[in-house]
């Protein structure tokens, strides 16, 4: 099994406090990111993929405990749906503490508790979650793996994350489900 050096983490974590953009593994697919408290970043990430800003990206966490510091409310169904769900899920919730620019015109946004242990790392030392989105350009096909993302992508981001380059196991995005206050549950994904 491969295992992320302290180096790697460090140069992303460092690179993401000074406002840079990494390509990072995350439990689903590769990702672009950036921390959530830096609009310009945010910013950049829509520049570089060439992407519409009303197509919000999701954020990910790296706990329970740092998904409830930033909800003052989290339905019961969404305990659930995280307790039983064996694959990565991503929920869109309302009510978060985010900043207005992460969150979509209703009032949501998506988030993910990570369990790769190079993203809970990562988001434990910067201590605040990333805002991430797939490793490529608007419109092209999600990287499965490292090999998929487009040298030119990698070229516009500040730092590359070296932990799991080498592997070829094909990835896939999360589950998306939508859960409202008033009870209303959509599957997305």
């Amino acid at each position: 099994m491969e295992r992320y050096t302290r180096e790697d983490l460090h140069q992303a974590k460092v690179t993401l406090q000074e406002g840079g953009v990494i390509i990072y593994p995350t439990d689903t697919i590769w990702g672009i990111g950036c921390k959530i408290s830096d609009k310009e970043a945010v910013n950049r990430i829509y520049d570089i993929k060439g992407r519409k800003a009303t197509k919000k990206c999701i954020v990910l966490v790296a706990s329970e405990i740092q998904l409830e510091r930033y909800f003052d409310e989290i339905p019961e169904q969404a305990w659930q749906l995280i307790e039983c769900s064996d694959n990565p899920l991503t929920l869109i919730l309302e009510g978060g503490k985010f900043p207005d620019y992460l969150l979509a015109k209703d009032g949501t946004i998506a988030v993910r508790i990570v369990k790769d242990p190079f993203c809970q790392s990562l988001i434990l030392q910067l201590k605040e979650p990333i805002v991430s989105t797939s490793a490529n350009f608007s419109g092209d096909k999600n990287p499965s793996s490292f090999q998929g993302i487009s040298e030119e992508l990698k070229e516009k981001v500040d730092y590359v994350v070296d932990f799991k380059r080498t592997l070829v196991q094909r990835s896939k995005p999360s589950s998306i489900i939508k859960l409202m206050k008033n009870g209303d549950i959509t599957i997305i994904r």
